[in-house]
């Protein structure tokens, strides 16, 4: 049995190719950084994906493995188990992700 490859997406509120970027797929949401397409991903469920993307809109602390954290030159994403292992966006990546969090475009009904 073969996988589908995965079709990463990014906000349509970034202003350049430099993203956070998340692919929906039967296993999960996985998550990236278009700066280095080849790089570190990180898979969730679908329910923490909804939960991460939740705690993000609202600037709260997310409840599941996928943390983020703000930092002086931006934010970085990690999951629980390995924090050393992280994603950096900087300020405008993250705005962009957090626009397209509220404009519903992170969620799998909007992924076609």
């Amino acid at each position: 049995m073969s996988l589908a490859p995965l079709v990463f997406r990014k906000s349509s509120f970034s202003q350049t190719n430099d993203c956070v970027q998340w692919a929906h797929a039967t296993d999960g949401v996985h998550l990236g950084d278009t700066k280095d397409p080849g790089g570190v991903t990180f898979r969730v469920s679908h329910r923490e994906w909804d939960d991460f993307t939740s705690a993000v809109l609202a600037g709260a602390v997310s409840p599941g493995r996928l943390i983020y954290r703000a930092e002086p030159t931006g934010v970085s994403v990690f999951l629980t188990a390995d924090p050393a292992l992280s994603l950096k966006f900087n300020e405008s990546e993250w705005t962009a992700f957090t626009s397209a969090i509220a404009a519903g475009e992170v969620h799998l009904r909007s992924a076609g």
